[in-house]
């Protein structure tokens, strides 16, 4: 599971920052695909879940893969006492970009592929708590400069006290 990213406290309100990203919007420059097309591991060899069924999200997944869909699997009991479902290898995973009922039901993500599509390249007042767009650069080169640009200042300033 995806865990937000560990941020120190900053020191300043977020209007003391400017941002520099360069994003790939999912929307727009990837799009979903299967198992079979990005080679995924899982259904060239099979995987395991194990779940804790005393746990109320790992009972939804086991009421999902029993009832709802048609994947081949063996079910078992490890010694920890958890419940294990091994798929053969053949078989699309649940990010696979057509099952969207598992990635609905359960939050899976689906696999994607980059479409090749340029990054864009922004500058934002703000940073992650708010931020509003400064602007956008039409090439890479001129994002570089400006941030450096920036830095320098930054730098300038922190040496004069």
């Amino acid at each position: 599971m995806n865990q937000p990213p560990h941020r120190h406290p900053p020191r300043a309100g977020p209007e003391a920052f400017q941002t520099y990203a360069i994003d790939s919007p999912l929307d727009t420059h990837w799009r979903r695909t299967t198992c079979a097309e990005i080679g995924c591991a899982s259904r060239q060899h099979g995987w395991v879940t194990r779940l804790d069924t005393t746990k109320q999200e790992a009972q939804k997944w086991a009421w999902y893969i029993r009832k709802v869909q048609n994947r081949r699997y063996v079910e078992s009991v490890d010694s920890a006492g958890l419940v294990v479902f091994t798929f053969h290898a053949g078989q699309a995973c649940f990010a696979d970009g057509r099952d969207a009922h598992a990635q609905a039901y359960l939050g899976v993500q689906p696999h994607r592929i980059k479409l090749e599509r340029p990054e864009i390249y922004v500058a934002r007042h703000g940073d992650w708590r708010r931020s509003s767009l400064l602007r956008r650069y039409e090439r890479a080169d001129q994002f570089v400069d400006d941030f450096h640009t920036h830095t320098d200042r930054i730098t300038d300033v922190r040496a004069r006290g």
